[in-house]
């Protein structure tokens, strides 16, 4: 829980000179969440897993169709023997909105990050390995909810790849459903 209170200081930092630092230009920042559910309860196999994912993400905009940011999950998982497991991945992100209507954009995003989940492919069960590096890609649409609000619908998916794993390993694949609220221009 440490970590986490130290990731949400630093995107809240990064907010604060989001707005001081590129105010005077095309500003607009993101602050979104998404709470996302995986269950496999398959009796015959003897497979019982549930996981729960929690990203918050923060962006800016660097131009009207391309973002920076900074985003962290935190994956809460139970399956075996074990109770719930906690990992985490952290990193930055870009994304290009390649499609902008007045109430939907479509967009493609890939990043860098860190963090300890790791799933080999010959277990049912992720385990824990530090410092994993991964390399994230995927896309999305992003709905108005409330006009003149802000106030979106993130409907998307990544894939976070682990480069060089110690053995081969399934990637962490993340659908999204989350809300996100923008400010600025």
């Amino acid at each position: 829980m440490y970590n986490l209170c130290k990731v949400l200081i630093i995107l809240v930092l990064y907010m604060i000179l989001s707005i001081n630092v590129w105010g005077q230009s095309y500003y607009r920042f993101t602050i979104g969440s998404s709470l996302t559910y995986i269950g496999d309860h398959d009796k015959f196999n003897y497979i019982d897993y549930d996981e729960f994912t929690w990203n918050l993400n923060t962006s800016i905009n660097i131009t009207k169709s391309l973002q920076i940011g900074v985003q962290a999950l935190s994956i809460f998982a139970d399956g075996g023997n074990t109770d719930y497991v906690y990992y985490r991945i952290v990193g930055g992100f870009i994304q290009y909105s390649f499609v902008q209507l007045k109430s939907i954009s479509f967009f493609a995003e890939s990043s860098i990050n860190t963090g300890d989940f790791y799933f080999p492919r010959n277990k049912l069960y992720p385990s824990s390995l530090q410092y994993l590096k991964y390399f994230g890609w995927g896309g999305g649409a992003e709905i108005l909810l409330i006009k003149n609000k802000g106030l979106f619908l993130d409907l998307s998916f990544i894939s976070y790849n682990t480069l060089k794993p110690p053995e081969r390993c399934i990637a962490f694949t993340q659908y999204i459903i989350g809300i996100n609220y923008k400010f600025g221009r």
